[in-house]
């Protein structure tokens, strides 16, 4: 596998966890800050709120993305090397004939 495409698909599934985790302890973190910013969280809770939610929304699916163009920039890199390969031997076999011999 090239480095690139395992570049790609290492940050697609780092992202992809990142959000999950994102995902399953939002409302935990949200709800231990509104408990620190004491006696009116309303504004700390909505502003959290919506960052969090942006960054569920963006995270997951980069990730997907991600690790998706990795797979393609490998398939492709595969699909090149096979067409130049034949492409080569085929240039081979055109090469020029040896002349006939003299009698």
């Amino acid at each position: 596998m090239s480095a690139r495409a395992t570049k790609l698909i290492s940050a697609g599934v780092l992202l992809c966890l990142v959000g999950g985790v994102l995902i399953a302890y939002s409302g935990r973190f949200i709800f231990w800050v509104s408990g620190l910013a004491g006696s009116d969280p309303a504004g700390v809770v909505s502003l959290l709120g919506g960052v969090t939610s942006v960054l569920q929304w963006t995270v997951m699916p980069l990730g997907a993305s991600l690790v998706a163009v990795g797979i393609g920039v490998e398939t492709l890199r595969r699909e090149w090397l096979d067409h130049e390969a034949a492409r080569s031997e085929q240039a081979a076999s055109r090469a020029v004939p040896a002349p006939p011999r003299e009698r």
